[in-house]
């Protein structure tokens, strides 16, 4: 820890970077002046009670604790419903973070005005973010340590928003910071003493920062950036849309937290009654490489632009099936880089910016357009499928075989598994069938479990003790255990199927999202299957039930009103916590943290008195500066830091069993030898004739204290600072003591005085 008082530069310096870098949290909610007074009320106090403890001389552990303090203090004084901390306002300002943390997991970043304010959060957060900055760069003395929490507090929005934070925000941020650099090294040129001028000053270490964040600035704005796919997130309330670049990976968020958004319309304009449009795709994950499932990287030139017609991948010319226009209109919450459109696609006019793989055939944008507000007219083709068609393709080309089985590594058990549930099917279609029949009746739909798609979490899912997921499990697993069968297969994200709100007009939400298997079939091209449970999905394709009538839908049996999406409207639920989540979560803070908060600074408290109370001890031997207390803070600091003391020894043997302990310090041996003459003068001199005090005796106890903490390891030394074993061992004989025993001959018998 510094020294009392040291770099108050610094501590004004520190306050205001994190107050900048903080600036950048106004774009999480739409009320940012209250919080950027807020914030800016709570950093200055926490810098003026850190620096006043600081001054004290008192530990970190202290100050923290204070600066702590001084942070709840703040959030009950803008949040509370008093001035003093009672228990109703201090319950008014936990009910306040509650309902703040609830609005957080419910409404989209930037969270609007007419939802319940994340302001306090925020406030809780930034003051946080400053009390860790403050620690470690003024506290401790770690300037540049303190870089890495103001880089993560810098990214949260950044992260949350997908959106940069302006480039002028960036650059005085970081100007800050070097400022925080500069400081911290002229205080420690300084303790050397006075600085010497030498005329024109150096400007190296400012040219150099500059040049830095230029550079910094210049090339993030030449670098590329990959296109995302923009999903409702940070819960899924009234506000902007967030971006992603893993869609697959967020989709539990948006099915299960917050209010259900429309996103899309879907008009039919043409076809036989009106037929309800279902699994709307978005994106094709086609690449897996063990932890997720991601869209490859395929080339997408001009000529295949979202204008004309568009080539049935893999589809027979021939087969039968039928034509349905649709007028497609996205709405401004939905900010997509890839465009939505049926699976089987025969022509749509949404523009040159909209381009497709000739692989994949999903559309995505080139320039930096994305769908919000976009409208566009398309022809879906719905094949006629039958059982019999599929169970009698012949093999899948050799392109896609190889293109489309890869894995990262073979997964025994899970291949263990797939020829288990295939056993005694002969064509990808019935192993196809098989699989997804495994699926619908041995598993639950459940979205209490923890996102993932990676080999692992599928391994423990397909466990007899996992089978409890969402459709991203689902689409995931089948995808793997079919190419561990060498069946071509890849995953699709998009929406299942919409609310019919007139006649001919479905809309679509975000709770309408989902995620399924294709795999390969010859002659048929990308074929879905579906083995999310039905109980959120109402029913499978018919075509994958061997003995259906021939189907040109999800279902045979299922009518719009009955092909329902994994979580449907009306009957969408909530995230399965219980009915009472948001009572619970607010119960529960209302009644612990402000106990958890009270017993945290006692036990802070607690473990910073044996330190507190070993230093007023030392402090007050130290301004006595007689020879007893300067050998008592000896032995002390020797017990302290795990050097042996020889009890019941005379200073002298004590002095020679020290000896080779303190030469660390070229100067400590002679000053022990002074420090040991003074104190046998001190006891064994007639009365009358003890040495005059000098402050050659509080100089020499230093140098031999330093001696013996630069022997220890920094372990001792971190031992001797917080649990200070001389607390609790008893004291050396005093000097009165030692002056009788003299008299009466007993310590001649021991050990005579130096002069003997």
């Amino acid at each position: 820890m510094r020294r009392a008082g040291a770099q108050p530069l610094l501590t004004a310096l520190t306050a205001l970077t994190s107050w900048v870098i903080l600036v950048a949290w106004e774009r999480l909610s739409e009320l940012p002046g209250d919080l950027l007074g807020q914030v800016f009320i709570g950093i200055a106090l926490i810098a003026a009670t850190g620096a006043l403890l600081r001054l004290a001389s008192l530990s970190w552990l202290v100050v923290l604790s204070g600066q702590l303090l001084v942070a709840l203090l703040v959030v009950h004084g803008f949040w509370g419903s008093g001035g003093l901390p009672t228990p109703t306002s201090v319950r008014a300002a936990v009910e306040a973070v509650a309902s703040a943390v609830d609005s957080a997991g419910t409404y989209r970043a930037p969270v609007g005005d007419d939802v319940p304010t994340i302001l306090p959060l925020l406030l809780g957060g930034a003051l946080a973010v400053h009390l860790v900055v403050d620690l470690v760069a003024v506290t401790l003395g770690r300037v540049a340590v303190a870089g890495l929490p103001l880089l993560m507090a810098y990214t949260v929005p950044v992260s949350i928003l997908g959106t940069p934070t302006a480039w002028p925000a960036f650059v005085i941020g970081g100007a800050c910071f070097l400022g925080m650099l500069f400081a911290d090294e002229r205080g420690r040129l300084e303790r050397w003493g006075r600085r010497i001028e030498t005329g024109d000053r150096p400007r190296g270490g400012a040219l150099i920062g500059a040049a830095a964040l230029t550079a910094a600035v210049l090339v993030s704005a030449v670098l590329p950036s990959q296109p995302t796919l923009t999903l409702p997130g940070f819960g899924t309330g009234n506000s902007g849309p967030v971006r992603i670049t893993d869609p697959i990976a967020d989709l539990k968020r948006d099915l299960v937290l917050g209010a259900d958004i429309p996103l899309l319309r879907v008009k039919v304009t043409s076809g036989p009654s009106t037929p309800a449009p279902s699994y709307v795709r978005l994106t094709v994950l086609d690449e897996f490489d063990g932890k997720s499932w991601r869209p490859g990287d395929h080339p997408r030139p001009q000529s295949q632009s979202a204008t004309g017609e568009i080539p049935l991948l893999g589809l027979d010319p021939s087969q039968p099936g039928e034509t349905i226009g649709w007028q497609v209109s996205v709405t401004e919450r939905l900010a997509s880089s890839w465009l939505p459109t049926p699976r089987y696609l025969r022509s749509i006019e949404a523009g040159s910016d909209w381009r497709y793989g000739a692989d994949t055939l999903d559309f995505r944008a080139v320039d930096d357009v994305t769908t919000a507000g976009l409208s566009y007219p398309l022809t879906e083709f719905r094949p006629t499928l039958t059982a019999d068609q599929l169970a009698a393709a012949g093999p899948a080309p050799d392109q896609i075989q190889d293109d489309y089985t890869r894995l990262p590594r073979a997964a025994d058990s899970l291949r263990t598994v797939a020829e288990r549930e295939t056993r005694g099917a002969s064509t990808d279609y019935d192993r196809g069938v098989a699989l997804q029949r495994f699926f619908q009746s041995e598993f639950t739909y459940s979205t209490r479990i923890a996102p993932g798609n990676g080999l692992a979490a599928l391994e423990h899912f397909l466990s007899p003790d996992g089978r409890e997921g969402y459709c991203e499990q689902f689409a995931a697993a089948m995808a793997v255990l079919a190419r561990e069968l060498d069946i071509p297969a890849r995953v699709s994200v998009g929406f299942l199927s919409g609310d019919r709100t007139t006649t001919d007009t479905y809309e679509f939400s975000s709770h309408d999202l989902h995620a399924w298997p294709e795999l390969y079939i010859a002659g048929a091209g990308w074929v879905m299957f579906e083995p999310t449970p039905t109980s959120h999905t109402v029913a499978v394709p018919g075509y994958t039930r061997p003995t259906a009538q021939p189907s040109s839908g999800p279902s045979a049996t299922a009518t719009p009103s009955t092909v329902r999406p994994s979580i449907s409207a009306g009957t969408k639920p909530r995230p399965e916590t219980g009915s009472s989540g948001q009572d619970t979560s607010s119960e529960l803070l209302t009644t612990w943290l402000p106990a958890v908060g009270v017993g945290a600074f006692a036990l802070l408290l607690l473990g910073a008195l044996p330190r507190a109370l070993r230093r007023r001890r030392r402090a007050r031997r130290m301004a006595a500066a007689t020879p007893e207390e300067m050998w008592a803070e000896l032995r002390d600091t020797a017990i302290d830091l795990g050097v042996p003391w020889p009890e019941e020894r005379s200073p002298r043997a004590t002095g020679l069993a020290l000896a080779g302990t303190v030469n660390s310090v070229p100067e400590a041996p002679a000053a022990l030898r002074r420090l040991v003459t003074t104190l046998e003068t001190a006891r064994y001199a007639p009365a009358g004739e003890q040495p005059p005090l000098d402050d050659q005796l509080a100089v020499d106890t230093e140098t031999c204290l330093e001696a013996l903490r630069d022997g220890a390891s920094p372990a001792a030394q971190r031992r001797a600072r917080w649990w200070p074993r001389s607390l609790h061992r008893r004291t050396t004989r005093s000097g009165a003591r030692v002056r009788q025993e003299h008299a009466s001959g007993v310590v001649d018998q021991l050990d005579p005085p130096a002069d003997a």
